[in-house]
């Protein structure tokens, strides 16, 4: 499977696309995508009830960009900065 992002999050450009591998996990079809660098991942769960989550992780090079991603609400977590997202679709 591959994704295509297209724009910046922070200065961080996410246009070169990410890929993986869907499987089920937990009772949910995950689609873990990763870029092509490796610094950024999404775990995207969705459920048969409407329901999703995602979870972009960025690990940034640059120090600034982590205070960019800070405010604009991600969380710094040992694996990078990482902003979860729910809701229904």
């Amino acid at each position: 499977m591959k994704a295509t992002l297209s724009g910046d999050l922070a200065g961080i450009s996410l246009g070169q696309g990410m890929s993986g591998t869907a499987r089920c996990d937990a009772g949910a079809l995950l689609l873990p995508l990763v870029s092509q660098a490796g610094t950024e991942t999404i775990a995207l769960r969705l459920w048969g009830t409407g329901r999703f989550r995602a979870e972009l992780t960025v690990q940034p090079s640059d120090p600034g960009e982590s205070q960019k991603l800070v405010l604009i609400g991600f969380q710094a977590t040992a694996k990078g900065y990482t902003l979860a997202i729910e809701g229904k679709f």
